[in-house]
């Protein structure tokens, strides 16, 4: 845990100071992993919010108290998002947690024709466990944005909800492509890209040409067929070495947000 994420519903204010009183899996981490003593500062952060620090003002009976200063701004705002064919639910919570690590704007988890239906039957998918997963993978990477994440039953369906906008690259990574993703990228003005990924079969003739209709562009990640984690990461990878020599520095608003209840559609 490289830093100590705070809901803003769990800090309270105390002599004009922030302070929070954690006895969950975060106040263990601190007392066995990190072995903190009153006066010791560590990293932290207001979920969606400010970075900082907080001083363990107590740790005892289980619980550890600290008194919040956060007053630096989150990490700029990831100029990427992925729409990906739901993977297997055993890599999963590493597709998700990585992609988070690597820096995200959203995950748009869909249904192909090539995904099994039972995937969508995996605990994994309950609201508490993919925001679990998400503070998880924020809390390694150092950063407070909660990336935005949804989950469609199909591709057609998470079409419906699709709005593309001029300042995003869309892009349909598919193998047979003659142009790379990053010659794509490279040649594009854009200063934000989305990812369409498929299955590892890749997506079916019908599936590419809804994602060709609504506007992407077609790019390869190289001439071998990938797995699904696989491609993410090398999309991702790409994406941030080349549009992080376009953001404007200074960090201007991003909205994040977690899924709805009705995470399924």
């Amino acid at each position: 845990m490289n830093l100590l994420l705070i809901e803003a519903s769990e800090a309270v204010e105390s002599e004009g100071k922030l302070c929070v009183t954690l006895e969950d899996e975060r106040a263990r981490h601190l007392r066995e992993v990190l072995r903190v003593v009153p006066g010791q500062f560590v990293r932290a952060g207001i979920i969606n919010g400010p970075r900082g620090h907080a001083e363990v003002l107590s740790c005892a009976q289980g619980k550890v108290s600290l008194r919040l200063e956060c007053t630096e701004p989150p990490l700029p705002p990831p100029p990427l998002e992925v729409v990906m064919a739901l993977p297997r639910p055993r890599v999963l919570a590493q597709v998700v947690q990585s992609a988070v690590e690597l820096g995200v704007a959203a995950i748009h988890l869909v249904g192909t024709e090539r995904v099994e239906r039972a995937y969508f039957g995996s605990h994994l998918l309950r609201d508490d466990a993919l925001r679990h997963l998400l503070l998880k993978a924020l809390a390694q990477a150092g950063d407070t944005r909660l990336p935005q994440l949804s989950i469609h039953r199909s591709l057609s369906a998470w079409l419906k909800h699709f709005k593309p906008t001029p300042q995003t690259l869309y892009v349909l990574a598919e193998r047979e492509a003659p142009a790379s993703f990053l010659d794509v990228l490279g040649c594009s003005s854009q200063g934000q890209a989305m990812v369409a990924i498929g299955p590892e079969g890749g997506f079916t003739e019908r599936e590419r040409k809804e994602l060709l209709a609504a506007g992407f562009v077609e790019a390869n990640l190289g001439q071998r067929v990938l797995r699904v984690e696989t491609a993410m990461i090398a999309a991702l990878v790409i994406g941030h070495a080349v549009l992080s020599k376009r953001l404007p520095r200074g960090g201007e608003a991003l909205q994040c947000c977690f899924p709805p209840k009705e995470a399924i559609r």
